[in-house]
């Protein structure tokens, strides 16, 4: 420490001066890297962190509302309610489909269809699928003159 003492007043006011400058640059320097620096980045991150938790959450926000919505849509009551037939006569006259045979085959059902519009056949089969879990087993149609009209010779219909 002596050695210190002596050296220090061993220099002129100027070298003092630059010493001092020198000294409080040190300071600056480590209160900067070693403290503000870190922080400053550590802060960035978790705000970083947070954004991104943020987002997610909205999106599991809207997938919980698509999900409510699709449970709602596919109705608790008739899901799978009835027996295949019933099910699907009340869904044909719903549809504005008209059925001129069917018949049980085991577990599943044949069904032959005169004459339907396309888009209304297929409308059928996805709220037998979405709303009765019914799936298509085999299919057999033909194209009638008349655009978009098709005639199904064979349709054999499954629970899914």
């Amino acid at each position: 420490m002596n050695a210190l003492k002596t050296y220090l007043d061993g220099l002129d006011v100027r070298e003092k001066q630059l010493l001092a400058m020198a000294a409080v640059a040190v300071v600056v320097a480590i209160f900067y890297w070693g403290l503000w620096s870190p922080l400053n980045n550590a802060v960035a991150d978790e705000q970083q962190a947070l954004s991104s938790a943020e987002s997610r959450l909205a999106e599991m926000k809207r997938a919980a509302v698509e999900v409510v919505n699709l449970r709602a849509s596919t109705g608790k009551g008739n899901v799978r309610s009835g027996s295949l037939s019933s099910i699907v006569n009340r869904t044909a006259k719903a549809q504005k489909v008209v059925i001129a045979r069917i018949q049980p085959q085991g577990e599943d059902l044949q069904v032959w269809i005169d004459r339907v519009a396309f888009n209304d056949f297929l409308r059928w089969l996805q709220i037998l699928k979405q709303q009765y879990g019914i799936d298509v087993g085999s299919l057999d149609l033909t194209s009638e003159q008349e655009t978009g009209v098709v005639r199904i010779r064979r349709l054999q219909l499954r629970r899914g």
